[in-house]
């Protein structure tokens, strides 16, 4: 098999990430050590993709994932609110099926759990677009 310099290049990002096998390894270091400009052009694109690339504190990823499950679990409260208002809004519907009193009441707990459903909808939307959650 023909290695190219695409080959390598392609490998020794997983080299230099310390996930590349010994034999990928191996291979790399021979290719580089037999041509010495690709291996500085290398060094070179891999100083500029490290300058490029911000510093993240040492805990960045440990306060990122509590921050997404703060936002997951802010949904299941929404979400009892919406179910317990819709509950209470079909009793009272059927409580009051000949309407003697004023259907004031139902109206405002219809009117609150419609609230509540698209601040659910508006939510999960929010979450679906920033890949943190994925619905079925």
């Amino acid at each position: 098999m023909n290695v190219t310099r695409d080959v390598i290049r392609d490998l020794s990002s997983l080299v230099a990430a310390g996930e590349a096998s010994e034999d990928s390894r191996q291979l790399v270091n021979e290719f580089l050590a037999n041509d010495p400009a690709f291996a500085q052009s290398l060094h070179a694109e891999g100083t500029m993709l490290n300058a490029l690339a911000p510093e993240l504190p040492s805990d960045h990823e440990a306060k990122t994932l509590t921050r997404m499950k703060r936002r997951l679990d802010r949904r299941s409260p929404i979400r009892i609110l919406a179910l317990g208002f819709t509950g209470l809004t079909v009793a009272r519907l059927i409580e009051q099926t000949t309407f003697t009193k004023s259907p004031t009441e139902v109206i405002l707990l219809a009117i609150v759990a419609a609230v509540l459903w698209v601040a659910h909808a508006w939510h999960t939307r929010r979450l679906i677009r920033r890949g943190v959650f994925r619905e079925n």
